[in-house]
């Protein structure tokens, strides 16, 4: 999975939308990124799966909480988890959708929406 964030600071790749990317993340440079999100060093992480077109991502701070949103890969629709999330929360999610672990799929309540 590719792990992108905004600017592109560092000796990382940078895309062509100027996000940092980290190929094969590992949860490592996962827990680094989300912990840099909660600093208020960031503001958003990005976990893409190359295979799969699915992606997950979140904004927010740690002070007035997290939006998490993934996209099936199908289509332009998102889907967002329902009220702000915690730091915690978000750990939880994004480690599991790492992992290739579903649980993330019935850890909120999902609500579909386009843009």
């Amino acid at each position: 999975m590719d792990l992108l964030s905004p600017g592109g600071s560092g000796s990382g790749e940078v895309n062509e939308m100027g996000h940092a990317v980290t190929h094969n993340a590992a949860e490592d440079d996962l827990i680094d990124a989300l912990a840099a999100l909660e600093r208020g060093d960031i503001e958003f992480v990005i976990l893409q799966d190359n295979a799969s077109k699915i992606f997950m991502q979140a904004a927010g701070d740690a002070r007035s909480g997290y939006g998490l949103q993934y996209n099936n890969g199908a289509d332009d629709s998102m889907f967002q988890a329902q009220g702000k999330m915690s730091g915690a929360q978000i750990t939880d999610a994004f480690t599991a959708f790492l992992n290739h672990d579903v649980a993330w799929r019935t850890m909120f309540v999902w609500e579909r929406f386009t843009y």
